[in-house]
């Protein structure tokens, strides 16, 4: 990897947290570029495959028996994905009859994402229509038995490229963040973010703050519990990811690079940057980082050093 290995990433002599990464451990993405981590396991996919890595050994893969855009999610021995779930002790992958897009002679739907729950208890789908009328159609199923739990249409919005899905709150990222009850499908209110494409949603592991990735344009970070911003971060990016503790943030940028935030009461504070190989997308877990892009994924230790009295948040 084309990358800072090792070396802090801050001007010397400044009073700042340094980031230190490296060094990087290399697999195959077998044709994918959105990337998930466990700790040592590694989870990357396409729109049709999907393959995971504990360091160099393959654990496993899946092909999609349809478009199957969004992120992995790891859960035990089992990797959320698609409209599905790998079991990575049996090999099996199993979809949901229930997401498969709807199809009628000389047309049918097209999935945009797919968004698992932490415990795979709900899966989030949007779905261009076709259908001039309505164009876009948002589901909310039961992870376990397929059930239908909530199904919108939307006559006046392009289907969302993003959703996350958390224990209480679901997020689907329409030009202004759509906030729903994860149980139910039950509106909950909007975030008014205005943005162009939604690329990105991610949440700390007790879903304090929400990430809001808005193509090209700015970061936003969101609390959960009011539903407000409470920061942006304006910069070309990409993709963003937030540590599970929430006190780290790293964005990927257009043109590859990586760039890290500490998180202060939901607000940025900028630590530093480091080059990555290609652009394409970016995941954390505690104490690693993980990229892919051309035709390659790759995951790295990840330390910050702070400053002797400053411990993050």
């Amino acid at each position: 990897m084309n990358c800072d290995e090792g070396r802090p990433l801050s001007a010397p002599g400044r009073r700042t947290p340094a980031v230190r990464i490296g060094p990087w451990e290399a697999v195959a993405a077998e044709g994918g570029g959105i990337v998930s981590l466990d700790g040592d396991r590694l989870a990357v996919a396409s729109q049709a495959h999907l393959v995971v890595w504990r360091g160099q050994r393959r654990l496993g893969a899946a092909e999609a028996p349809w478009p199957a855009p969004g992120r992995p999610r790891f859960l035990g021995s089992r990797v959320l994905w698609g409209p599905g779930v790998l079991d990575l002790t049996s090999g099996n992958y199993a979809a949901l009859a229930a997401a498969q897009p709807e199809i009628w002679p000389g047309g049918g739907e097209r999935p945009h994402v797919h968004a698992w729950s932490t415990l795979g208890e709900r899966l989030l789908v949007s779905y261009s229509t076709r259908d001039p009328a309505r164009p876009t159609r948002v589901v909310l199923l039961d992870g376990f038995s397929g059930r239908t739990v909530f199904t919108r249409w939307h006559s006046d919005a392009l289907p969302p490229e993003a959703a996350w899905v958390g224990r209480d709150v679901a997020a689907v990222g329409f030009r202004d963040l759509e906030l729903l009850d994860a149980a139910t499908g039950a509106a909950r209110g909007r975030v008014a973010l205005g943005a162009g494409t939604v690329t990105r949603l991610d949440a700390d592991a007790e879903e304090r703050f929400l990430v809001a990735v808005d193509l090209n344009r700015a970061i936003f970070s969101i609390d959960l519990q009011t539903g407000q911003i409470v920061d942006r971060w304006n910069g070309a990016w990409l993709d963003a990811a937030v540590a599970p503790d929430g006190h780290l943030v790293v964005a990927l940028d257009l043109a590859g690079r990586l760039h890290f935030a500490s998180r202060t009461g939901g607000r940025f504070r900028l630590l530093g940057e480091a080059a990555a190989a290609q652009p394409g997308s970016v995941a954390l877990d505690r104490g690693v980082l993980a990229v892919a892009g051309g035709g390659i994924a790759a995951r790295a230790k990840l330390a910050i050093d702070y400053p002797e009295g400053d411990g993050g948040e």
